[in-house]
Protein backbone atom coordinates (compact mmCIF):
# COMPACT_ATOMS: atom_id res chain seq x y z
CA UNK A 1 0.00 0.00 0.00
CA UNK A 2 1.38 3.36 -1.02
CA UNK A 3 0.37 6.42 1.04
CA UNK A 4 0.57 10.02 -0.21
CA UNK A 5 3.56 12.06 0.86
CA UNK A 6 3.41 14.94 3.32
CA UNK A 7 3.58 17.58 0.58
CA UNK A 8 0.61 16.02 -1.19
CA UNK A 9 -1.42 16.19 2.01
CA UNK A 10 -0.27 19.76 2.66
CA UNK A 11 -1.39 20.85 -0.81
CA UNK A 12 -4.74 19.10 -0.43
CA UNK A 13 -5.40 20.64 2.99
CA UNK A 14 -4.29 24.04 1.71
CA UNK A 15 -6.74 23.87 -1.22
CA UNK A 16 -9.61 22.81 1.05
CA UNK A 17 -8.88 25.62 3.52
CA UNK A 18 -8.64 28.16 0.70
CA UNK A 19 -11.99 27.05 -0.74
CA UNK A 20 -13.58 27.22 2.72
CA UNK A 21 -12.23 30.75 3.16
CA UNK A 22 -13.62 31.80 -0.22
CA UNK A 23 -17.00 30.34 0.73
CA UNK A 24 -16.94 32.26 4.02
CA UNK A 25 -16.16 35.52 2.21
CA UNK A 26 -18.95 34.86 -0.27
CA UNK A 27 -21.48 34.14 2.50
CA UNK A 28 -20.58 37.34 4.31
CA UNK A 29 -20.64 39.55 1.22
CA UNK A 30 -23.69 38.14 -0.59
CA UNK A 31 -25.99 39.26 2.25
CA UNK A 32 -24.92 42.91 1.83
CA UNK A 33 -26.70 45.45 -0.32
CA UNK A 34 -24.79 47.70 -2.69
CA UNK A 35 -25.32 50.64 -0.33
CA UNK A 36 -23.82 48.72 2.59
CA UNK A 37 -20.83 47.67 0.48
CA UNK A 38 -20.24 51.28 -0.55
CA UNK A 39 -20.42 52.45 3.08
CA UNK A 40 -17.93 49.79 4.18
CA UNK A 41 -15.55 50.58 1.33
CA UNK A 42 -15.81 54.32 2.02
CA UNK A 43 -14.70 53.75 5.62
CA UNK A 44 -11.29 52.47 4.63
CA UNK A 45 -10.95 54.83 1.66
CA UNK A 46 -11.81 58.08 3.47
CA UNK A 47 -9.33 60.19 5.36
CA UNK A 48 -11.85 62.55 7.01
CA UNK A 49 -11.74 63.46 10.68
CA UNK A 50 -15.42 62.85 11.35
CA UNK A 51 -16.93 60.38 13.78
CA UNK A 52 -17.60 58.03 10.92
CA UNK A 53 -13.95 57.11 10.37
CA UNK A 54 -13.01 53.51 11.03
CA UNK A 55 -10.53 54.44 13.77
CA UNK A 56 -13.23 56.33 15.68
CA UNK A 57 -15.72 53.51 15.30
CA UNK A 58 -13.25 50.96 16.64
CA UNK A 59 -11.97 53.11 19.53
CA UNK A 60 -12.94 52.10 23.06
CA UNK A 61 -13.64 54.75 25.72
CA UNK A 62 -10.46 56.25 27.13
CA UNK A 63 -11.62 58.13 30.22
CA UNK A 64 -14.24 57.73 32.92
CA UNK A 65 -16.36 60.81 32.39
CA UNK A 66 -19.96 61.60 31.47
CA UNK A 67 -18.83 63.36 28.29
CA UNK A 68 -16.93 60.23 27.27
CA UNK A 69 -20.11 58.20 27.82
CA UNK A 70 -22.05 60.59 25.57
CA UNK A 71 -19.31 60.40 22.93
CA UNK A 72 -19.42 56.63 23.16
CA UNK A 73 -23.21 56.57 22.72
CA UNK A 74 -22.74 58.67 19.57
CA UNK A 75 -20.21 56.06 18.45
CA UNK A 76 -22.84 53.33 18.88
CA UNK A 77 -25.27 55.36 16.75
CA UNK A 78 -22.61 55.75 14.05
CA UNK A 79 -21.92 52.00 14.12
CA UNK A 80 -25.62 51.30 13.73
CA UNK A 81 -25.76 53.81 10.88
CA UNK A 82 -23.05 51.90 9.02
CA UNK A 83 -24.44 48.45 9.71
CA UNK A 84 -28.23 48.34 9.46
CA UNK A 85 -29.45 44.80 10.05
CA UNK A 86 -26.07 43.20 9.53
CA UNK A 87 -26.78 39.92 11.23
CA UNK A 88 -24.33 37.15 10.47
CA UNK A 89 -25.72 34.43 8.23
CA UNK A 90 -26.86 31.40 10.19
CA UNK A 91 -24.48 29.03 8.41
CA UNK A 92 -21.32 31.04 9.16
CA UNK A 93 -19.21 29.44 11.91
CA UNK A 94 -18.42 31.70 14.85
CA UNK A 95 -14.67 31.06 14.99
CA UNK A 96 -13.79 32.22 11.45
CA UNK A 97 -16.14 35.18 11.85
CA UNK A 98 -14.36 36.14 15.08
CA UNK A 99 -10.94 35.79 13.41
CA UNK A 100 -11.97 38.08 10.55
CA UNK A 101 -13.44 40.63 12.98
CA UNK A 102 -10.32 40.52 15.18
CA UNK A 103 -8.06 41.15 12.19
CA UNK A 104 -10.25 44.08 11.14
CA UNK A 105 -10.15 45.54 14.65
CA UNK A 106 -6.36 45.43 14.82
CA UNK A 107 -5.39 46.29 11.22
CA UNK A 108 -4.75 49.79 10.02
CA UNK A 109 -7.36 51.18 7.62
CA UNK A 110 -4.73 51.43 4.88
CA UNK A 111 -3.99 47.71 5.22
CA UNK A 112 -7.70 46.93 5.03
CA UNK A 113 -8.05 49.12 1.95
CA UNK A 114 -5.22 47.19 0.29
CA UNK A 115 -7.08 43.87 0.54
CA UNK A 116 -8.75 42.61 -2.61
CA UNK A 117 -12.49 43.11 -2.83
CA UNK A 118 -14.21 39.98 -1.53
CA UNK A 119 -11.79 39.70 1.38
CA UNK A 120 -11.96 43.43 2.27
CA UNK A 121 -15.75 43.51 2.20
CA UNK A 122 -16.06 40.26 4.15
CA UNK A 123 -13.53 41.44 6.76
CA UNK A 124 -15.36 44.74 7.26
CA UNK A 125 -18.74 42.97 7.37
CA UNK A 126 -17.40 40.62 10.05
CA UNK A 127 -16.09 43.63 11.97
CA UNK A 128 -19.47 45.37 11.97
CA UNK A 129 -21.29 42.18 12.92
CA UNK A 130 -19.26 42.07 16.13
CA UNK A 131 -18.49 45.77 16.63
CA UNK A 132 -21.92 46.79 17.88
CA UNK A 133 -21.86 44.14 20.60
CA UNK A 134 -18.36 45.20 21.66
CA UNK A 135 -19.39 48.88 21.70
CA UNK A 136 -22.47 48.12 23.78
CA UNK A 137 -20.34 46.15 26.25
CA UNK A 138 -17.91 49.08 26.47
CA UNK A 139 -20.79 51.49 27.12
CA UNK A 140 -22.24 49.31 29.87
CA UNK A 141 -18.82 48.98 31.52
CA UNK A 142 -18.26 52.73 31.33
CA UNK A 143 -21.71 53.45 32.76
CA UNK A 144 -21.09 50.94 35.56
CA UNK A 145 -17.77 52.61 36.39
CA UNK A 146 -19.39 56.07 36.40
CA UNK A 147 -22.27 54.87 38.59
CA UNK A 148 -19.80 53.25 41.00
CA UNK A 149 -17.85 56.52 41.21
CA UNK A 150 -21.03 58.54 41.83
CA UNK A 151 -22.23 56.18 44.56
CA UNK A 152 -18.79 56.19 46.19
CA UNK A 153 -18.76 60.00 46.21
CA UNK A 154 -22.31 60.12 47.61
CA UNK A 155 -21.42 57.60 50.30
CA UNK A 156 -18.31 59.59 51.24
CA UNK A 157 -20.33 62.83 51.39
CA UNK A 158 -22.96 61.14 53.58
CA UNK A 159 -20.26 59.78 55.91
CA UNK A 160 -18.64 63.23 56.23
CA UNK A 161 -22.02 64.83 56.86
CA UNK A 162 -22.79 62.36 59.64
CA UNK A 163 -19.37 62.95 61.20
CA UNK A 164 -19.95 66.73 61.10
CA UNK A 165 -23.41 66.43 62.66
CA UNK A 166 -22.07 64.05 65.33
CA UNK A 167 -19.24 66.50 66.10
CA UNK A 168 -21.72 69.38 66.36
CA UNK A 169 -23.97 67.45 68.72
CA UNK A 170 -20.98 66.55 70.91
CA UNK A 171 -19.95 70.22 71.03
CA UNK A 172 -23.49 71.22 72.07
CA UNK A 173 -23.61 68.59 74.78
CA UNK A 174 -20.24 69.74 76.17
CA UNK A 175 -21.43 73.37 76.17
CA UNK A 176 -24.65 72.43 77.93
CA UNK A 177 -22.81 70.54 80.65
Amino acid sequence: MLLPGITTLERLISRVRYRATLRLWHRLTCALTDTQRQKLTALVASEGATLATLEDLRAAPRRRSPTELLRHLERIDAIRDHSPSMLPPADVPAAPLARLARSARTSKPANLAALHDPRRTATLAALFQTLEAVALDDAVELFDALATDIFALAEEAHRKSRLRSAARSRCRSYRAA
